[in-house]
């Protein structure tokens, strides 16, 4: 009956399909694939991985999943505790043969506790004698520790410094740019480079609310302000007044802009008390910042 690794081998070969190309389909290394067609398993980094990469090799093929477990249940069988001895050849009339491995780890055992069992004795030997010599040895006079002993110094209180008051964070600034002419009002464009939620409004009515896709955008004019909250910040890019902006703010963060004829802003983020509008759907904590 084939083993596992001939029914890998045989069902990858009938399909003229390379190892390097499961490989790059997968993620594993050709190494590890070969191991798996010739049951070497000794090659394989532990038994969990071992039995992954198995299942990831024999979906990439086509081979069946109930050949694949079935097989992978026979693999793990359990194996006897002890090693140190191998049972005799069927048919051999020989005793069993000492594996030298177990042989070895009980060698290095004994010679690890040997020098430990040493130490042991010779602390707990030393501690003896310190101790017999502490009960027994001689009490100075008292005249000469009296002579010795300090004087006690007489103790200095620090004086006591108040800690200086934090400085104020400072508020963010608007970052100014090239003017819009006169009578032109504001112009502002949005652009997502992926699909993300947008609230917008002009002159303080709201003009869209929804999910912009990526390559979508929207253009908006008003004669005072605009308002944008995103999402998104890292999804939105917008231009002012022809004016090249970029992005809004980090990957995954919330953030409201507000376009003026001469500057725009980008306010600060609110906590949940203090949020303003809708939240963005889908966003399972957009203030931890």
């Amino acid at each position: 009956m084939p083993t596992l690794g001939e029914r890998l081998r045989g069902q990858r070969q009938s399909q003229g399909i390379a190892l390097e190309a499961i490989s790059a389909q997968t993620k594993i290394t050709t190494r590890y694939l070969a191991a798996l067609e010739k049951d070497d398993w000794s090659q394989l980094p532990g038994q969990a991985l071992a039995r992954s990469f198995a299942r990831q090799f024999a979906d990439a093929i086509g081979l069946e999943s109930e050949i694949v477990e079935s097989e992978l249940e026979k693999l793990s069988q359990p194996i006897s505790e002890d090693r140190s001895i191998q049972p005799a050849r069927p048919g051999s009339d020989l005793p069993p043969i000492p594996d030298a491995v177990g042989i070895h780890r009980a060698s290095a055992m004994r010679r690890f506790v040997a020098p430990v069992a040493w130490l042991v004795g010779m602390v707990v030997l030393c501690s003896a004698a310190y101790s017999v010599w502490l009960r027994w040895r001689p009490a100075p006079p008292r005249d000469i520790v009296a002579a010795v002993r300090p004087a006690a110094l007489p103790t200095v209180k620090p004086a006591k410094t108040e800690p200086p008051p934090p400085a104020p964070e400072p508020a963010p600034e608007p970052r100014p740019a090239d003017p819009a002419p006169a009578g032109a009002g504001v112009v502002v464009e949005i652009r997502a480079n992926k699909t993300v939620w947008v609230m917008l409004s002009a002159d303080g009515k709201r003009i869209f609310t929804g999910n912009l896709d990526a390559s979508q955008s929207r253009r908006l004019q008003a004669s005072e302000v605009v308002r944008l909250r995103t999402g998104n910040a890292a999804a939105t890019e917008m231009t002012w007044n022809g004016n090249e902006i970029g992005p809004a703010g980090p990957e995954g963060h919330v953030r409201t802009v507000v376009f003026h004829r001469d500057r725009y802003e980008v306010l600060p983020p609110r906590t949940r008390t203090g949020e303003e509008g809708p939240t963005p759907p889908a966003t399972p904590d957009p203030f931890a910042n």
